[in-house]
């Protein structure tokens, strides 16, 4: 008789784990909450190169829009304000 070969199987392998009681699909709802997934034209992947620039250049624009916002929310408040502060019969 020969003795059964009982060799453990390279870090690598999936056989090395015991998959009886894997469930599937245990994280996918909470993958589908958090990933986002965009395609890009092959014209505009040229300027970026890769995903990470993609991100940079998106949360730079996101950045310049909310500043510019807060500018216009700024000098919309201030002349409201000049505006309050003078009665019209003083302002002549």
């Amino acid at each position: 008789m020969r003795k059964k070969d009982k060799r453990i199987p390279p870090e690598t392998s999936l056989d090395r784990y015991d998959w009886t009681k894997a469930t599937r699909g245990r994280y996918s709802a909470r993958f589908r909450r958090s990933a986002h997934v965009v395609l890009l034209s092959s014209d505009l992947w040229r300027y970026f190169g890769s995903d990470e620039a993609v991100e940079q250049a998106l949360k730079l624009l996101v950045q310049a829009s909310s500043l510019a916002s807060r500018r216009r929310h700024f000098a919309r408040r201030s002349r409201r304000a000049t505006n309050l502060r003078r009665p019209r019969a003083l302002a002549r």
